[in-house]
């Protein structure tokens, strides 16, 4: 690849879409009305949904079925057959979103011009599948977007265009996931129109400085009341909506789902509820209290405290644990 990659000029790209999510959707809408050609949506195979175990289809398909785009589903995307596929279609460019699998060398060097990426964080940081919920359970109060061109390594290709976003206060990881996917969007269209032009340098990532972001499983939504309330709102926000940041009381799992850290001491045990009103529930933590204001208790819906207590009637000094046996 070339110091400042160029190519069409003003001349249609034809462009491969990879990506499976709905934070991929406003990318592949705003390439679909633009100037160059999507010929092509690749998106993970069709999963069972949670409930009902009916057939759900990614939303990159649905948006590529409404355009009329031809859309493929491979369930391997190693080995030669996958490399042809995109060869049919003579991409000057593959462009990749949240897609969910690793691409080979073979499938990186398919394109005139390169695959190029659009990641949800300021990379080098938070390399991974799971940037948005890491800069939260990290405490960042700035993310953004990077698109870059890619290589063989996870997220470590070089830089092309950047934009930061200010956290806002309280914000979790599905609102954030809301702000991030259209400046990805705006991004991704700036970042091929540059390449077009030659105007766009790409800069080496500075590994030094690289954090990683690996993929949540549903134990990592535990909650550890060992820890400083700011953390645990760390947690709670960078686990939601999903995995679900949980505990459990009386041995009850609930997931909480919104809250706040309160600068108060606590003179009682971590995880001890020390005030159930209709404002919230107050837990000592390891440093600090925090106060929940939104929970979901299993097979239930999600409620404020006040709704929780109409039903639920725990004691003052009921301990939240990691365990449903402990109290």
């Amino acid at each position: 690849m070339s110091e400042s990659p160029a190519g069409g000029g003003t001349t249609p790209w034809r462009i491969i879409f990879m990506g499976t999510p709905e934070f991929a959707v406003p990318t592949l809408e705003a390439l679909a009305a633009g100037p160059d050609d999507v010929v092509a949506v690749i998106a993970q195979p069709d999963r069972p949904a949670k409930r009902g175990r009916k057939v759900h289809v990614p939303p990159t398909i649905q948006v590529a079925r409404r355009l009329a785009i031809p859309t493929h589903q491979p369930a391997r995307v190693r080995g030669p057959r996958f490399v042809e596929t995109l060869a049919h279609y003579d991409p000057d460019l593959i462009v990749v979103v949240a897609y969910g699998r690793i691409l080979t060398e073979a499938v990186l060097e398919c394109p005139r011009h390169g695959c190029v990426n659009v990641h949800a964080s300021l990379l080098p940081k938070y390399r991974g599948a799971s940037p948005i919920q890491w800069a939260l359970l990290r405490g960042e109060t700035v993310t953004g977007v990077t698109t870059m061109l890619m290589d063989a390594g996870l997220d470590t290709g070089d830089i092309l265009l950047a934009r930061e976003l200010p956290i806002p206060p309280g914000a979790n990881a599905g609102e954030l996931h809301d702000l991030l996917a259209p400046i990805g969007a705006e991004l991704l269209v700036e970042t091929v129109a540059r390449m077009k032009r030659g105007t766009v340098r790409p800069r080496p990532q500075d590994s030094r400085l690289a954090t990683r972001a690996p993929l949540l499983k549903k134990e990592d939504g535990l909650i550890d009341w060992n820890r400083p309330a700011r953390e645990i709102d760390w947690h709670v926000r960078g686990m939601t909506p999903w995995p679900g940041a949980f505990t459990f009381l009386d041995g009850t799992r609930i997931v909480v789902l919104d809250g706040a850290a309160l600068p108060q001491p606590a003179d009682a045990p971590p995880g001890t509820l020390l005030k159930a009103e209709a404002s919230g529930l107050m837990v000592s933590t390891g440093e600090g209290c925090y106060q929940v204001r939104e929970l979901k208790p299993e097979n239930s819906r999600a409620m404020a405290p006040q709704a929780f207590l109409c039903g639920h009637r725990p004691a003052v000094g009921a301990r939240f644990s990691s365990d449903r046996g402990v109290s």
